[in-house]
Order: C-alpha cells, then sequence, then structure tokens
C-alpha cells in the first residue's frame, strides 16, 4: 500500500487557540456572546454558536463549556459529555467544568466514573460545596450508601442549614435499614424547609417503615397539600390509609390520583387492592386489566390480576396472570410464590425443580430468598417429599426472614397480659351498660391459620350476612384514641368511661357497616381481634364474638409454613411461636371467664370437620340466624376470599389438616418445649 501522503486534499486548520490581539479580541467577543444567548434561555442558537466557534477555536475551553450547557440545558446528556470531556482536556483543574461532567454522567449512570469527576472538582475546590453534595449522589447511585453517608455528614458540617443536604443523608441512611437515624435526618429537612413536599413525603417513607403510621399519615397528607397535582403523592398516602384500614379514605385518593393521570399503574393497582379489601373483586379484576393494556410488558400488573382473580377463584385465570409475570420477570420472586401456593400443580416435582434452579442463582436478597424457599416448601410437600427435606425449605425461609426485621415476643407477652389486667368482668359491665347498642358485627377471632376464614365463609353462605373479610377498622380506632390519651392501649383504659366506650362502637360500625349492602351481620374475621375482646364487650355489648381454636401445633406449624402478606413477626421462629401462641391462650382464657356465654362463642376447628352440622347450628344460633343449607354446602359460595385460605374455602369440609404436626414431629422440638403444658402429652 502507498504511503506517499499526497492525497490531493488541503490540510484541515487545527482550531488552535486564536493568536494575535485582534483574533483574541475576535475570539472574546463571540464567547462573550455566547453566554448571553445561554444566559438569556436561548440554548439552541447557544448550541449552535458554540459548535461554531469550536470549529474555528477548538482550544479554547469556553466555548465546549458553552456547548455542553446548552446541551444539557436541551436534553442532550451526550453531547453535553463529549463537549465537557474536552473543555476538562484544556483546563483540567476547572471545578464548575468537572462538576458538569460529573452531572451528565450520573444522568447517564455511570456512577463510577461521575465520582472521578468529582473528586478532580474537590481536588481543585475543597470547599466546592455542589460538588460533594453530587458526589453523594453518584455513591448513591453506584450502591456506596456508607460512602454516600460520608460526604453528606462532611457537607453538613460545613452548610448545616443545606436541608436538602439532610434529605439525601435520610436517603442512604434509609437504604442500610438504619430507619431511627434516617427519620432524625429527615426531621432536619422538614425543619429547615417545612413546605418541602418532598421532604414531607420522604418523612413519611421512614414513618411508614417504622410503623408510625398516623404520624406518617399526617406527613403524607402535608406533602399533598403542598403539592397537590402529584400522583405519586396521592399512591404513597392511598397505601398507607388501605395499611391503616380507612378504605373508604383510601379509595377517595387513590381515585383523585387517577384523576391527575389516569395511566399510573401505580395507582391504578393500589385502588384494585382497596377494592379487594372491600370486597368488590369484580371492579378491582376490570382495573388491573385497565393496567395491563396501558403496560403489558410491567411484570407488577400481572401479578395484580392474578392476586385479584384468585380472589374470585378464577384460578385458571389466575395460574396465567402469574406465569405472565414470570415470563416478563423470571426472577419475579413473589410470583414463584404465589404460583407455588396458589393450588396443587400438575407435575409438583417439575415445578420444585425449577424452584431449585432458581434458589442456585446467586444474587437474591433476603426477602427473595425467603420467596423461593417458601415455594420450594409448599412444593416439595405436594410432590410428597420427606419431611425433613421439606421442613428444612422452611427452616430457611423463615431464617431469612427473621433477619429483616427486630421483634421482641417478651413485649406481646407483656402486652396480653396487661391486656387481661386492664379488662376485669367489673369494668366490662359497667362500660357496656352504655355501649353502642349495635348487634350487626359478628367477629372471628383467633390465632392466623385456625379457621377463621372457614367460620366466615360458612356465615357468609348465609343470605342475612355479609361477610367483609379481614378488617382493620377496630384497630384504625384504637389507634386514634392511642392518640388522644396520649397513651398506647390498654394503657388508657382505666380513664375510658362509658359514653367514650359507645363512641368507639359506633366510629366503628360506621366504618365497617355499608348501607348499601343489606344484611343483618357483618363479618370482620380479623383475627388479631383476640386482643380487643374486652373493648369489643364494652363498646359493642350486642355484638358477636366468635373465637376459632385449633391444635396448637397445627396452628403453629401452619403459620410458620406460611409467608403471610403482612408481617406476622411472630411465625418465624419456632421458640417465639410457642411463647407467642401460650400468650395469645392465657388471654382468651381470661376473656372465656369475664365475657358472658351469650357474646362470646369458641369453636373448635377439629369438632368442626368431624360434626358439622352440628357446629354450624351452633354458630348460626349464637349469631341470631335461622338455620340455611347454604351454610354446608359454603364452598359452593363464589364471593371473593383475601385471605392465605382463599383456596382452601373453596373446598368441602376435610380432615387432612387435622394431626399434619406429626408428621415433622422430630423438627418441631423447638416449638412442642416453648407450648410447654399446651403441648401434646406423650
Amino acid at each position: 500500500m502507498s504511503r506517499s501522503g499526497k492525497t490531493g486534499k488541503k490540510p484541515k486548520k487545527s482550531g488552535r487557540a486564536p493568536r494575535g490581539a485582534a483574533a483574541e479580541a475576535r475570539a472574546q467577543a463571540e464567547a462573550s456572546r455566547l453566554v448571553e444567548l445561554y444566559r438569556d434561555g436561548r440554548l439552541q442558537e447557544a448550541l449552535d454558536g458554540a459548535r461554531a466557534f469550536t470549529e474555528r477555536w477548538a482550544g479554547l475551553a469556553v466555548g465546549w463549556n458553552v456547548m455542553g450547557t446548552s446541551a444539557q440545558g436541551l436534553g442532550q446528556v451526550q453531547e453535553a459529555v463529549r463537549a465537557y470531556r474536552r473543555a476538562a482536556k484544556i483546563e483540567p483543574d476547572n471545578p464548575a467544568t468537572r462538576n458538569n461532567l460529573g452531572l451528565m454522567l450520573t444522568q447517564l449512570e455511570r456512577f463510577d466514573e461521575a465520582v472521578r469527576e468529582f473528586r478532580a472538582a474537590l481536588r481543585a475546590k475543597p470547599d466546592f460545596f455542589e460538588a460533594l453534595f453530587n458526589l453523594g449522589i453518584a455513591h448513591e447511585g453506584a450502591g456506596a450508601p456508607a460512602e454516600a453517608e460520608r460526604h453528606y455528614r462532611d457537607l453538613l458540617q460545613r452548610h448545616p442549614r443545606l436541608g436538602e443536604a439532610h434529605n439525601r443523608l435520610g436517603n442512604v441512611l434509609m437504604a442500610q435499614g438504619r430507619m431511627e437515624e434516617a427519620l432524625a435526618a429527615y426531621d432536619q429537612a422538614v425543619a429547615i424547609d417545612p413546605d418541602h413536599a418532598g421532604f414531607q413525603t420522604n418523612r413519611g417513607n421512614v414513618l411508614t417503615e417504622l410503623h408510625r403510621l398516623q404520624e406518617a399519615e399526617a406527613a403524607y397528607r402535608r406533602a399533598l397539600e403542598l403539592q397537590p397535582d402529584d400522583p405519586g403523592i396521592h399512591n404513597n398516602l392511598g397505601n398507607l390509609l388501605r395499611r391503616r384500614g380507612k378504605l373508604a379514605d383510601a379509595e377517595e385518593i387513590a381515585r383523585a390520583g387517577l384523576a391527575q393521570d389516569a395511566h399510573r399503574t401505580d395507582l391504578l393497582m393500589q385502588l384494585a387492592a382497596t377494592l379487594r379489601e372491600l370486597g368488590r373483586v369484580d371492579e378491582a379484576i376490570g382495573l388491573c386489566r385497565e393496567a395491563v393494556a396501558i403496560d403489558p410488558e410491567q411484570p407488577e400488573v400481572h401479578n395484580a390480576l392474578a392476586n385479584a382473580l384468585a380472589d374470585g377463584g378464577r384460578f385458571d385465570e389466575a395460574d396465567a396472570a402469574y406465569r405472565q409475570a414470570l415470563k416478563l420477570r423470571p426472577e419475579y420472586t413473589e410470583a414463584v410464590y404465589h404460583l407455588a401456593i396458589l393450588r396443587r400443580p400438575a407435575d409438583p416435582a417439575a415445578e420444585l425443580a425449577a424452584v431449585q434452579a432458581r434458589l442456585e442463582q446467586r444474587g437474591w436478597a433476603a426477602a427473595e430468598a425467603a420467596s423461593l424457599y417458601y415455594a420450594a416448601g409448599k412444593l416439595a410437600a405436594d410432590a410428597g417429599e420427606a419431611p425433613e427435606r421439606i421442613f428444612g425449605y422452611y427452616r430457611e425461609g423463615a431464617r431469612l426472614c427473621r433477619q429483616t426485621f427486630d421483634y421482641d415476643v417478651g413485649a406481646d407477652e407483656r402486652r396480653f397480659a396487661a391486656i387481661a389486667r386492664a379488662f376485669p368482668r367489673e369494668r366490662i359491665e359497667v362500660l357496656a351498660g352504655a355501649g353502642h347498642d349495635s348487634d350487626v358485627p359478628v367477629f372471628i377471632v383467633g390465632m392466623p391459620r385456625s379457621g377463621t376464614s372457614l367460620i366466615e365463609q360458612i356465615l357468609a353462605s348465609h343470605p342475612r350476612v355479609h361477610g367483609a373479610g379481614e378488617r382493620r377498622d377496630l384497630g384504625t380506632v384504637v389507634a386514634d384514641y392511642d392518640g388522644r390519651f396520649g397513651q398506647a392501649f390498654p394503657e388508657w383504659i382505666e380513664a375510658l368511661d362509658g359514653a367514650t366506650a359507645a363512641e368507639i362502637g359506633r366510629r366503628y360500625c360506621g366504618s365497617l357497616i355499608d348501607p348499601a349492602i343489606e344484611a343483618d351481620r357483618v363479618t370482620d374475621k380479623l383475627p388479631g381481634n383476640f386482643v380487643h375482646c374486652g373493648l369489643i364487650a364494652a363498646a359493642l355489648p350486642h355484638a358477636r364474638i366468635v373465637h376459632v381454636r385449633r391444635d396448637p401445633v397445627d396452628t403453629c406449624l401452619s403459620c410458620f409454613s406460611y409467608l403471610f402478606a403482612g408481617r406476622q413477626a411472630f411465625t418465624y421462629d419456632l421458640e417465639e411461636l410457642g411463647r407467642y401462641y401460650r400468650a395469645y391462650h392465657g388471654l382468651t382464657a381470661h376473656w372465656r371467664e369475664v365475657l358472658s356465654p351469650e357474646q362470646l362463642l369458641e369453636i373448635d376447628y377439629e369438632a368442626l370437620v368431624a360434626e358439622p352440622e352440628s357446629e354450624v347450628a351452633r354458630l348460626l344460633a349464637h349469631c341470631g340466624l335461622d338455620w340455611d343449607n347454604a351454610c354446608l354446602a359454603f364452598h359452593r359460595n363464589e364471593r371473593s376470599v383475601r385471605t392465605a385460605s382463599a383456596t382452601q374455602v373453596r373446598q368441602p369440609l376435610y380432615a387432612s389438616a387435622v394431626g399434619r404436626w406429626r408428621r415433622y414431629q422430630d423438627e418441631l422440638q423447638p416449638l412442642l418445649e416453648a407450648l410447654g403444658p399446651l403441648a401434646p402429652q406423650a
């Protein structure tokens, strides 16, 4: 190949810096005009001019900087990066250039490169607080929250009134699970700027994580006042209201958010979840289908649709929707778990092998791995695997869940004992004399997985009964009175008078009973309401309470082998589970002593399975209902069921779950020891 170098073309100009006074003056004037165009907001003109300028004077950093800032303002990030790189090559110690380049790299999620640029800016100008702040953001993006924290704290030492730095510090502390410290940081941000909606929202987020839900609601509501057209705040507040059991308010907030943006799939799914809790499953399914139509590539919308379909007993469609979610995101462990528990698969061994293959992959977060282990346990049981292998999956899933939160079973033991002391028979009788007179509510209480869903399904099959599902209305009312009295339940019971007890009853009925639904009885089957039986008797003396009991070991095993949607903190350690059950047993024994049999009925799951007709007759009589054959055919009831037992209540009564624990007896020794005298004796 010839290398003569004779191309016949004139060499290009080098673009060096101007030489001579006249040339320098022209360059200076053009540069000033470019800067003026940029400052006047005429970004495209500034960019076009900067391109021409750098053709003539490529050695002047000012042209590249104007090109970078103009391209940045026009959203042309790649061109901005190229321009800032050229400027930085000419003036490597210009802190503004290096900071701007870092910002663009951050926007492109090239965080490691951005960190290098911000560090260069700080070497050139150690007190450059914008670069220090941006360095923290880049470390956040790079997944290094501890490094980000160090830079934010350094910045705040120098600029303690920088609210956004307190806010970002809160973010990285929250990412590290240091919720109390994060709250302190957000508190500082809000104190500096109480009218910043973002600060209020983030404060609401961490308060939610800390289960300080009343304060979280106040923070979200303040954020919404400040920014009423933000659908994201509507979504946060709506989710919180649903969690607090304020379902009507949650529906209203979700619909208000959708009025701002009807295509927000998160709001559609949130509204669907609220309607599911209200028993309006067909509406929920419709909303989920809307979300699927808007974004069919989003796996969460298919998972939400599957959940709603499962509530409605449409298991084939639910199966297909879960599988579509997994097709879109094979690592979607929540869908893997839901699919496993939906029903017994045709080939459980093959499904188990698929879950095991997922478990062999690296990098699962604790919650994701836990979902897979619980799914594997269910499928291993379906496939008839050895008890020790089945239980091994559950044990590992429980261990992973348990390490994600703090829990003190001793606090529950002390709380249950305090509740019993707060409600001697005499106090209940005095307060009940002025209680609200409604006889509509029927409370179904007990341990989770004890048969409460079955009892509700039987009652809801009666034409005069509406099954409202697991309602948190009473807990919401109690939390409001915690705030009013300045003490946590049951500490304020001594200050409770008859008029206030009646007010509690009225408020509860006002939220539970939908006037549009014709029913003589409405069931509330939140199992944990066993802690409130004394308050129920005082505030609603004509309400019925049905306490569902099941063999202690069967109950605890069923709790341990199920991954609850809401955190049931006592279910992930066998010793803690046994201690919790004993405390529950002690409190319910107290209710048996102090409540009248006209108000409290106890149903044993085993007796119901053995003698269904006589036990159902007892149940109906207790609730003031005539016999109806539909109550024995409860499995044909097509109402929505939103609990862990949604599949089981659509089957006739079966006895296979009675004594199930004996198969796992060798694995259950910590539980049996913790149960003490409640465990079966050899």
